[in-house]
This record gives C-alpha cells, structure tokens and sequence, in this order.
C-alpha cells in the first residue's frame, strides 16, 4: 500500500507540475486568474490526500 500511495503522491506532483507550467504559458490576465485557482484547489487536494490515505 505504501508503494502505491508514493506513487500516487509522485503523479500528483507531476501534474501539479504541468498546470504549473501550463500557468506560466497562459498570457490573459483572466486565463492566468482561472489557472491560478486551479494550482490553488490541486494544493489543497494534495494537503487532503495523506490524511485520506
């Protein structure tokens, strides 16, 4: 289970990575707000996952 759940941790990361610079290539000042949001909402899904593990 503990393999799995690093896995999982490591995927998470990889596309909290992606919106990340995904974020950086939107220009707009309200594309940037609504990708800004979503970074925001993937962090506080991270900090949710351990305890839900």
């Amino acid at each position: 289970m503990t393999v799995v759940t690093c896995g999982f941790r490591l995927f998470n990361l990889s596309l909290l990575t992606c919106l990340i610079n995904l974020s950086r290539d939107i220009k707009t000042d309200l594309q940037i707000d609504q990708s800004n949001w979503i970074i925001r909402a993937c962090f506080q899904y991270f900090q949710v996952l351990p305890h839900l593990n």
